[in-house]
């Protein structure tokens, strides 16, 4: 997934949910599964999906739109 935000430019931070379980209960109720694991993909506060819904935007020449860049 990083590979992917770096190839088209766009900016992104990265949270190591191993350092502290509050990270980790917070990622997985932006992804509403409580057994989500990473890479999950947030834009701010809107959750945007996962690593099957990034690849699957990349095949469908959809990532711009499904990053909000329209």
């Amino acid at each position: 997934m990083v590979r992917v935000l770096d190839t088209c430019g766009q900016p992104y931070s990265t949270v190591d949910i191993a350092v502290d379980n509050n990270l980790r209960t917070e990622m997985r109720e932006k992804c509403g599964n409580p057994n989500a694991l990473p890479p999950q993909l947030c834009l701010g506060d809107k959750y945007l999906g996962g690593y099957e819904e990034v690849m699957a935007a990349v095949e469908d020449g959809t990532l711009n739109n499904f990053l909000g860049q329209n």
